[in-house]
C-alpha cells in the first residue's frame, strides 16, 4: 500500500466514527450495528498487521485518537477510540 493513501476500509471506519460521534441517539455499545462495524474494522486493521502504524495515524489525522488498552510484547491486544461522546473499546 502506498503510504498516506487511505484505504477503503479505513475511510469506511472514519465515516462510521463520524456518524456515531455526531449522533447522540446512537448508543456507544454493542447493541448498535454501527458500533459493531467499528469494532470489527478497528480490530482487523488497527491491532496488528504490516500497515497498522500507518492506519492508526490516518485515523488520528481524521480526528479520532486511538489509544492502546492492553498491550503485550507483540503489540496492542485491545485499544480504544476517544470520541467527543465517550470511548469505543475494540480488540
Amino acid at each position: 500500500m502506498a503510504k498516506h493513501m487511505m484505504t477503503q476500509e479505513i475511510a469506511q471506519l472514519v465515516s462510521l466514527l463520524q456518524r456515531v460521534d455526531g449522533d447522540p441517539s446512537i448508543p456507544l455499545d454493542q447493541s448498535c450495528s454501527f458500533v459493531n462495524d467499528i469494532i470489527e474494522l478497528a480490530t482487523l486493521y488497527l491491532t496488528s498487521g504490516p500497515d497498522v502504524h500507518e492506519y492508526r495515524e490516518q485515523i488520528r489525522k481524521a480526528g479520532y485518537p486511538v489509544y492502546p488498552g492492553e498491550v503485550d510484547r507483540f503489540g496492542w491486544l485491545t485499544a480504544y477510540f476517544q470520541l467527543k461522546r465517550g470511548i469505543i473499546l475494540f480488540g
